[in-house]
């Protein structure tokens, strides 16, 4: 298939340009920018026109609440892009929130995991660019409760294990954090993956993927070679099935104006 060659592609060389600048034995916080970099590229590279995709910043509510730091950051196309410079991003805007490390461990994993969960989706401010919107807003800001933003950490490199799937489960059993704030996708390019689990099963996108137990919150699935495309398969459907609510629902900015 020609998008599926298309991500396996930008897989291996992801793949190649972290193994290529390992090798010059970088320090972490230099290595760590550059693999923001390489993922910032790749997804510009696809869904320029329809979002943007930023480096780096913190997601603010009008309210003046606001996320621990964000890797990358994919906004809206048609939002404005005011505090973009400051690395300041309006949580009504926000599409897509990323945290990118060079190899995943247990511990980061939970570190990250609480760095999307402070995302503040509690109480954000629409502008409705539509009368029937208008009409059901309080179905549209639920709607996008649930599904903003699409939440994701990819690793390059990492010891990724099935039964790390407990860290994950763990956090929604207890109530500490709940489900829609937790990652829709944890990943290691070219190894494994962990997909949160909406249904009673894992999203058919994954080709070959094992149904998920009832009783779980997350599937894991092996990247085998025929899977390599699979990370970047679910973080561009899940990008643009929460791209298409930036055309019923805007910021509404003046909240924000009026904070400053």
């Amino acid at each position: 298939m020609i998008f599926s060659d298309k991500f396996s592609e930008i897989a291996e060389i992801l793949d190649v340009r972290s193994r290529s600048y390992r090798n010059l034995k970088p320090n972490n916080a230099d290595m760590g920018e550059l693999f923001e970099i390489f993922i910032k590229e790749a997804l510009s590279e696809i869904v320029s026109g329809s979002l943007r995709v930023n480096r780096g910043g913190r997601v603010v509510d009008s309210e003046g609440n606001q996320s621990k730091q964000i890797d990358i950051v994919v906004t809206q196309g048609n939002s404005l892009s005011i505090y973009a410079d400051k690395g300041i991003y309006p949580v009504e805007s926000v599409c897509g929130a990323f945290c990118i490390t060079s190899t995943l461990t247990r511990e980061k994993l939970k570190t990250d995991i609480e760095a999307l969960a402070s995302i503040p989706v509690d109480n954000p401010r629409f502008m409705p660019l539509t009368s029937d919107v208008a009409n059901n807003m309080n179905d549209w800001t639920s709607m996008w409760r649930k599904r903003c933003p699409y939440r994701c950490i990819f690793a390059f490199n990492g010891e990724i294990r099935e039964d790390w799937k407990s860290v994950l489960n763990d956090e929604i059993e207890s109530r500490r954090i709940a489900k829609e704030r937790m990652p829709n996708l944890v990943a290691v390019n070219k190894t494994a993956l962990f997909q949160r689990i909406e249904t009673a099963k894992i999203q058919e996108i994954v080709v070959g993927a094992e149904p998920g137990k009832l009783s779980d919150h997350y599937g894991f699935v092996p990247l085998l070679e025929e899977r390599i495309c699979a990370p970047l398969t679910l973080i561009l459907s899940g990008l643009n099935g929460v791209g298409q609510l930036q055309y019923a629902i805007q910021p509404h900015y003046p909240a924000y104006f009026r904070f400053e």
